[in-house]
């Protein structure tokens, strides 16, 4: 599916209510402690003991911030209103697109990666965009591509081995691999979504790719694990030569970084995994071409 981006003008007022986060306490938004574990230590408890306990916290200080902002739309340029943003560290931070499309977090942690999901909420027909956000130290960032946010074009429920044929791209899923993950909008569901978008359409950041993106997609049930990785094919070449070697990554929101699913091989018709190789998550889904 082929999207066309728009930059409108962004602009909000920063929500940091807890998502999910990495497991963690939910952020409150208020507290002022690192991390935005939401916990602030006041000890305002009424008891008269000594307070012996080891607890070492010293959730004094935020340390190190950074201001990001940015805009998503729909593919037909329309700013996408009220879509919750994620930017996730410790735990998540949220914030509701505006009237604009736009989103700005403020005072987030800044030297780490995080990362970012648009998300439609309460409708898991809507892929999730998916991807890192680096930040400086005392710097102030705008993403200046707005990023696209796009339902899914195929829907398959899942039982058992199957080969699930999706937009330009056949998976060769398996049940028994399955695990829902923690951000997984439809937990007690297993099935298998996809969407092709052109990466320069995406807007998402190239934060801590591997390289440039030759093809892209969004996965869903968002954020299941796949054990063994699950193989696929795609029905373009993407003008690459027969014999290349392209590498095969998707996002790990838990590990902040792009997960390395092995290689894949193209052909006279396409791309296939190789031995082993596959999606490790339904998260967003790169092929980058090796040397």
């Amino acid at each position: 599916m082929k999207t066309h981006a728009l930059l409108p003008i962004l602009l909000g007022l920063s929500l940091t209510v807890g998502a999910c986060g990495d497991k963690d306490p939910v952020d409150s938004g208020s507290d002022t402690g690192s991390a935005g574990d939401g916990d602030t230590d006041a000890d305002t408890d009424a008891d008269t003991d000594a307070d012996t306990d080891a607890d070492t916290d010293t959730d004094t200080d935020v340390g190190e911030v950074a201001t990001v902002r940015g805009t998503v739309q729909y593919a037909d340029g329309s700013p996408a209103v009220g879509l919750q943003i994620r930017l996730c560290y410790y735990s998540c931070k949220t914030y509701d697109s505006d009237a604009s499309g736009g989103f700005e977090y403020v005072d987030v942690e800044a030297g780490v990666n995080h990362t970012f999901q648009a998300v439609q909420i309460g409708d898991p027909s809507w892929a999730i965009p998916n991807s890192l956000v680096s930040l400086e130290p005392d710097s102030e960032r705008t993403l200046e591509t707005a990023i696209t946010v796009v339902p899914y074009t195929t829907t398959t429920p899942l039982s058992g081995q199957a080969t699930v044929e999706g937009d330009g791209i056949t998976i060769e899923a398996d049940e028994a691999g399955y695990v829902s993950g923690v951000y997984s909008p439809d937990p007690g569901n297993v099935w298998v979504a996809t969407v092709e978008i052109e990466p320069e359409l995406a807007g998402l950041p190239a934060d801590g790719m591997p390289g440039a993106p030759v093809a892209m997609w969004h996965l869903g049930n968002f954020d299941a694990e796949l054990d063994p990785p699950w193989g696929f094919s795609t029905s373009n070449t993407y003008g690459l030569e027969p014999g290349t070697t392209v590498g095969v990554y998707t996002l790990d929101n838990i590990g902040k970084e792009w997960l390395s699913g092995g290689t894949a091989t193209v052909g006279d018709q396409g791309i296939t995994t190789n031995d082993g190789s596959g999606l490790p998550r339904l998260t967003t889904l790169i092929l980058v071409p090796q040397d």
